[in-house]
């Protein structure tokens, strides 16, 4: 995971980074539907959804947030996606933290990984960046929209969902 020569992490480091500072142990159901299904929808884009990853001091899921992460294989597919908490899962969704990565130059071979547009490298002492979010104000009926770009991976944290699976360490 990381260049041998220069000690930089590869973009495969950042994606684990991310899922293990990000996502929680346990697994909620994720189902995707769609109108207008682009080439292969089925088979190059993968949604998942976990309870968001325990604050440290007292172990449980900041007020019940919930994570939903993806991954497109597509090298062509654009996809929008809504990304909802079901009836009866919780609370309403305050606010979506979205995080976006994507090949550094949107060069499929770069060795850079880019979050949210910035290029994700270490500090001058080897200190990890900051990994900052872009905020996302959830609509109306409490989605939050989503674009994955060909290639791209990501997640948002859905703030204030809530949900009883993530309070309780229990898994839907």
């Amino acid at each position: 995971m990381l260049n041998t020569t220069t000690f930089q992490p590869y973009p495969d480091y950042w994606i684990g980074y991310g899922f293990n500072r990000f996502v929680g142990p346990e697994v909620l159901s994720a189902t995707t539907t769609s109108k207008e299904q682009p080439t292969g929808l089925n088979n190059t884009l993968r949604v998942y959804a976990h309870c968001a990853a325990p604050v440290p001091e007292d172990g449980a899921s900041p007020s019940g947030d919930v994570i939903v992460f993806w991954s497109s294989a597509s090298v062509v597919d654009t996809y929008n996606l809504t990304i909802a908490i079901g009836a009866g899962a919780g609370g309403s969704v305050t606010s979506g933290d979205l995080y976006r990565l994507s090949p550094g130059g949107g060069d499929l071979y770069s060795p850079d990984m880019e979050l949210n547009g910035q290029v994700l490298k270490l500090g001058a002492n080897d200190e990890l960046p900051a990994f900052d979010p872009v905020h996302e104000e959830p609509q109306g009926d409490g989605s939050v929209q989503v674009t994955v770009p060909p290639m791209g991976t990501g997640w948002v944290v859905l703030k204030g969902a809530n949900a009883a699976a993530c309070s309780t360490g229990k898994g839907a």
